[in-house]
């Protein structure tokens, strides 16, 4: 019982140790980050990457909520997410 409570004491004096470690953009040496998903959002900024790409046309974005901003205001369309939400009885054609 209390080997148990010392393990997991260290176990979360740990993982608060590892969350005051910052995350560092190795471009422009930024510290601001508060968890890996928006560093490497932010890297995509530095590196140019644009994995998300419009299903209609050749737009590509580095993030997926532009091109679903893209696919409304070029296309006139809601993403596929949204189309569900909004309409019950849509189904895929």
């Amino acid at each position: 019982m209390v080997q148990n409570f010392v393990r997991n004491k260290f176990t979360v004096a740990v993982q608060a140790s590892r969350a005051l470690e910052p995350l560092v953009c190795p471009y422009c040496h930024r510290s601001t980050f508060k968890q890996k998903s928006d560093l490497k959002r932010h890297i995509r900024r530095h590196t140019g990457e644009k994995p998300y790409q419009c299903p209609i046309c050749s737009y590509s974005a580095g993030r997926s909520d532009y091109v679903q901003d893209h696919l409304m205001r070029r296309h006139g369309q809601l993403p596929r997410a949204k189309r569900r939400a909004t309409n019950p009885n849509w189904t895929l054609s």
